[in-house]
């Protein structure tokens, strides 16, 4: 079962992959950075591990910076 909803998920994304190519860069730009937005906000689990290594990265840094 596993097995068959892994080849939808590659399948689906080889054509929402090709889908987006059809579009002009700066219009795909855009549309990657409300995905990452949006991952951003809605996963918290990998917004504290992000933030969590770039404040091991970067100590000098303050809160705001990162």
């Amino acid at each position: 079962m596993k097995n068959i909803f892994y080849k939808i998920q590659y399948f689906l994304l080889i054509f929402v992959s090709k889908l987006i190519c059809l579009f002009p860069e700066q219009a795909r730009f855009k549309f990657g950075d409300f995905l990452g937005a949006l991952g951003y906000y809605l996963i918290k689990k990998r917004r504290v591990t992000a933030i969590t290594n770039l404040h091991m990265a970067f100590p000098e840094k303050d809160q705001h910076e990162i």
